[in-house]
């Protein structure tokens, strides 16, 4: 009530009534304080109020608990259970644009610290019109101004630049082939000339621009086809990854390695088509996988009880679909809606990240890396 006046206010303490220890009091005169205790038990505490003619008290009970045992954690460094390659992002070099491009690598390779890279080369349909009419030669006037254009300039641009930070470096080829090959499909007669496509180009990147690949991915989600990348099967695609690597072979590029086999859905035929040639498994690592729901389909074991249980997982599409996806039609220069949930997109992409690596995925590439126009998708932003 304000009464008396003096001191027409309140005035509190705390005070301890029993207990095993000692408390202490923070602000022993506030209302609100804080306390620490001696030893565990069970204490009785009072705050008293007064206003300068009444007073009045009230007391609580604490229980403090006692302070859990140290736990040593051992660790065993010789006992190995899982190791990470790397973490990295997929990337479009057509968005070179001059090295506008630069400032999301740069930021991709020195911030985030991604290590590996899949740069996709779309569509895969480069060659046109047809070099020659023998595929076992190259025609390098044709090819030496074809590998100079701004397209594949964009692309040795970005190769160089990753060179620089050390980065792996997977090639891919994304949509689909020329139509003199079979466009959504390889014709079966254009199988040689699909091979001299792509050796001329790693050739080229090689010897004349002197890039470093590491290693290809020839083809994407063929187990889906159009729009994806021509739709080839089993059979077709161990046929097509041999006779590619004779061929790199031949160059003096055994040392490029093959990732396979870059598909949406797991189909093991894919790989087992080629577990027959040593030569060519020789030059696999990483069986190469999309998810975009965090699931690895039991790729790991798959592979445990192969003939070669050496190879272990990339995912080298990662990402999500939960919150809408990040590339919408585009009309014009009008760029599609974003993602409905941003931080919703991150936190799902990390989940699915976590349970991927839980499935022994041992490399994880994000897609994307940057904006980009999806050729292969009509042009999607």
């Amino acid at each position: 009530d304000g009464l008396p006046n003096p001191p027409g206010a309140m005035t509190f303490a705390w005070s301890m009534v029993s207990g095993p220890g000692t408390v202490t009091f923070s602000n022993p005169t506030a209302l609100r304080t804080a306390v620490s205790f001696s030893a565990a038990g069970s204490y009785s505490l009072r705050l008293t109020a007064n206003d300068g003619a009444l007073s009045a008290s009230d007391e609580v009970t604490v229980t403090v608990n006692p302070v859990p045992p140290a736990t040593n954690l051992t660790i065993d460094g010789t006992q190995r259970f899982q190791t990470i390659d790397g973490f990295g992002v997929s990337v479009n070099p057509h968005a070179w644009n001059n090295g506008g491009l630069l400032p999301a690598l740069t930021m991709l390779t020195d911030e985030l610290g991604a290590k590996l890279w899949r740069v996709y080369i779309e569509n895969a349909d480069w060659e046109v019109p047809n070099d020659n009419a023998d595929p076992s030669t190259f025609n390098w006037t044709y090819y030496n101004a074809l590998y100079e254009n701004t397209d594949f300039q964009g692309v040795w641009n970005t190769i160089a630049f990753l060179n620089q930070k050390g980065a792996y470096v997977l090639i891919n080829g994304m949509g689909v082939v020329p139509a003199w090959m079979g466009g959504s499909v390889i014709n079966p007669s254009a199988e040689a000339e699909w091979v001299e496509m792509w050796a001329s180009m790693l050739f080229y990147g090689r010897n004349v621009r002197r890039v470093q690949i590491h290693s290809i991915g020839p083809m994407n989600e063929q187990d889906a086809g159009f729009p994806e990348g021509p739709a080839v099967g089993p059979a077709q695609y161990a046929r097509l990854i041999t006779m590619l690597s004779a061929r790199l072979d031949a160059l003096g590029m055994s040392d490029i390695r093959i990732v396979v086999p870059e598909t949406g859905g797991f189909v093991p035929a894919y790989i087992q088509g080629l577990f027959p040639n040593i030569e060519v498994m020789s030059k696999v690592d990483h069986y190469t996988h999309h998810s975009y729901d965090g699931s690895a389909f039991g790729i790991d074991d798959f592979l445990k009880v192969s003939p070669y249980p050496r190879l272990n997982l990339w995912i080298t599409e990662w990402s999500t679909s939960a919150y809408g996806w990040l590339d919408f039609p585009t009309i014009g220069n009008n760029e599609g809606p974003e993602a409905s949930d941003q931080w919703g997109f991150a936190t799902q992409m990390t989940v699915n990240l976590f349970s991927l690596l839980d499935q022994k995925a041992v490399g994880a590439f994000a897609w994307e890396g940057s904006d980009s126009r999806q050729r292969h998708h009509g042009n999607r932003l």
